[in-house]
């Protein structure tokens, strides 16, 4: 058996013994790529649409001025199960990873497609921007924490294991040792720890 996402590792392990097999249960936890706060991704405007971050997507592109960038109006918090979101009160869902399984119903009902869902062990850096332009002025204009696609991350990195693909620096984690040069290295702090985030 290779787990129970819904009822976790317990669930799991009653499972497989049940079925006479061994249980591989992997804790699985969802990560935001998207940290454009109210505070540094510019407004739309006003949106007086329907309240849902699908609606707004449809009907303008969402409520931020970078394309990529969360519409905030919490479609993610609405349909988990398990109560690992909310709305922060900065304009982007928070995760609370004691209740997060990683069941990836945030990812699938968010529109602009900004949550990735991986093993909650995982170790190495993670890009929080999702913006793939190429257009380097605007993306700054339109968030000050946007990935400006310089590649520093890139260049930096002493194991070779990050490659800006479509615009986003994407970590081979079987490399990635989470020595941080590439933290240090991005002028816009784009990149955290995967590990900070989960076992803060």
């Amino acid at each position: 058996a290779n787990g129970c996402v819904a009822g976790g590792a317990s669930v799991a392990k009653k499972i497989a013994e049940l079925m006479g097999v061994e249980v591989s249960a992997v804790k699985k936890v969802a990560l935001l790529t998207c940290q454009g706060t109210k505070d540094c991704a510019l407004s739309r405007g006003t949106y007086n649409g329907v309240q849902t971050c699908a609606a707004a997507v449809q009907a303008v592109n969402g409520t931020k001025l970078c394309a990529y960038g969360c519409a905030g109006l919490g479609d993610c918090v609405s349909v988990c199960s398990f109560g690992a979101l909310s709305m922060g009160s900065d304009g982007l869902p928070h995760i609370n990873y004691e209740k997060c399984v990683g069941c990836g119903k945030c990812a699938r009902t968010c529109p602009k497609k900004l949550f990735v869902i991986v093993d909650a062990q995982t170790k190495g850096s993670f890009a929080l921007c999702a913006n793939r332009s190429d257009n380097k002025p605007p993306i700054k204009k339109n968030c000050s924490k946007g990935c400006i696609k310089c590649g520093i991350c890139e260049k930096k990195c002493p194991e070779q294991c990050i490659k800006v693909t479509q615009g986003i620096p994407v970590v081979d984690y079987s490399k990635c040792t989470s020595c941080g040069e590439c933290i240090k290295a991005c002028p816009d702090k784009v990149l955290t720890l995967i590990q900070d985030r989960v076992h803060a």
